[in-house]
């Protein structure tokens, strides 16, 4: 991913948007939350006469992820990029007929919000969006996403696999995932005579002293081939590089509490020794604050590196690699359980509208599209379900089944997805990794910076 000044921009799109607003009276959405229904409850919003029978019109935007085409059950209708958006349109509104739902795509391969961004500094805000995470980070920061704790059960909650969903300010609805776990290269494990030394099929966990042991054993770099990677040179890093901090108890906040960093801690700072360790002893590829996630798959997918401590977003390796791909927990302190994973999600996010019919309509338009597109969809990405209910629908491999078995049983863990400063979150952590490798800090001393870093950035 390229390095962006996203803090920047969301600041000038927002005043943009207050101005347009202003002048404009706005789109029927505003930055202000409808508010709770009342005493609490929890609304329905199952699509199902959503919004009292009211006519709603509603935007649906989504970034154009150029591999969802062909939809499985709807091949007819989405053969080009964007055309899944507006399939599920017309199939919603075909049972919704008081909803008018217009679709907004971006185009672009990348699934980049530049046309996103556009379209809202215009006054033109949508109603749900549809991408990855990362992409909506930017816009809780500008207060614009509503939070759905009163539209959603506690079944329907407890559905979600992991743990990935909870009835606290809870933000988004996943489509489906990837959670960032290790990936292995068994055959060169089996080539050294190592495959013994990785977890079992039936417990895909470790601890950090047989994870270093392994490394040991298929180290070969005299002949090109490296037991695994540590990188920083990109924002990236931080999706890969925290898998390893978890299972030591780090923690990037402390819960739902997005406003100061608990990263600094005892924990986290066991962990970045760790890293260290590896680095020098000479078990991962040199020069780490030159490389990124695109050296770590170019390597792997060429078999000159053993472990990739990261699962590819849209795994379609494990069919078509040309070897045996092995995924497993990252390792774990002998005196420690072993740590959560991080659920790397393509969800939906509904936008807060002053008109709390929109807000249930969209919720409605959500729910209908995790219902009967989530599963296709993620077939179609090669990325796994994130609901118990779905999962023997899914049509999974033999391994990305396990991996949504490993999430059942080890939970997840927030990354700080919906901190209003994500963006900065990013790239301090990547900076403090680059700090630490090249030893210009101690582990200490990086956390300290990262910390008053962040902490910075969140009181803006």
């Amino acid at each position: 991913m390229k390095k962006t000044c996203q803090k920047w921009l969301a600041l000038a799109l927002c005043l943009a948007m207050a101005l347009t607003m202003a002048a404009c009276g706005g789109s029927g959405n505003a930055t202000k939350s409808p508010g709770d229904t009342p005493g609490g409850a929890k609304a329905s919003a199952t699509g199902e006469g959503a919004g009292h029978g009211e006519k709603v019109k509603l935007l649906f935007a989504g970034t154009g992820f150029s591999n969802i085409i062909n939809v499985p059950g709807h091949e007819d209708t989405t053969q080009n990029v964007g055309d899944y958006l507006k399939a599920i349109a017309a199939e919603f509104m075909a049972e919704n007929p008081h909803i008018e739902v217009e679709v907004l795509v971006n185009n672009a391969a990348s699934g980049t919000t530049e046309t996103l961004d556009v379209e809202i500094a215009s006054g033109n805000v949508p109603n749900l969006f549809f991408s990855k995470e990362a992409d909506q980070s930017k816009y809780m920061g500008m207060g614009m996403i509503q939070t759905l704790d009163n539209y959603f059960t506690d079944q329907e909650i407890s559905d979600y696999i992991g743990g990935i969903m909870t009835n606290q300010n809870e933000w988004r609805i996943p489509m489906f995932s990837a959670p960032k776990l290790i990936c292995i290269n068994k055959t060169l494990f089996e080539n050294a005579g190592a495959a013994h030394l990785l977890p079992p099929p039936d417990d895909r966990n470790w601890t950090t002293e047989e994870y270093m042991e392994a490394l040991r054993a298929v180290n070969n770099s005299s002949a090109g081939i490296f037991p695994t990677i540590l990188f920083a040179k990109t924002a990236s890093a931080q999706e890969s590089m925290m898998g390893y901090l978890w299972p030591f108890g780090a923690r990037m906040f402390n819960g739902s509490d997005l406003s100061r960093t608990t990263l600094n801690s005892p924990e986290t700072a066991q962990g970045l020794t760790f890293l260290k360790g590896i680095l020098d002893e000479g078990l991962a590829v040199s020069g780490p604050t030159a490389l990124t996630d695109d050296d770590m798959w170019a390597m792997f997918e060429n078999q000159t590196l053993a472990v990739a401590p990261e699962l590819p977003a849209f795994d379609g390796m494990a069919s078509s690699a040309g070897f045996e791909v092995y995924y497993v927990n990252y390792p774990h302190p002998a005196d420690k359980e072993p740590g959560p994973l991080w659920q790397f999600t393509y969800a939906l996010t509904v936008w807060k509208s002053d008109n709390p019919a929109e807000v249930e309509a969209s919720v409605a338009l959500a729910k209908f599209m995790a219902d009967r597109w989530a599963v296709p969809m993620s077939e179609v990405c090669g990325a796994l379900p994130v609901r118990e209910s779905q999962k023997a629908e899914a049509n999974l491999t033999g391994e990305l089944q396990a991996v949504v078995d490993l999430v059942g049983e080890v939970g997840t863990v927030g990354s700080g997805t919906a901190s209003p400063a994500y963006p900065v979150l990013r790239d301090t952590f990547k900076d403090m990794n680059a700090f630490l490798f090249i030893g210009d800090k101690t582990p200490e001393e990086a956390l300290a910076w990262f910390e008053k870093t962040l902490n910075a950035a969140l009181t803006k």
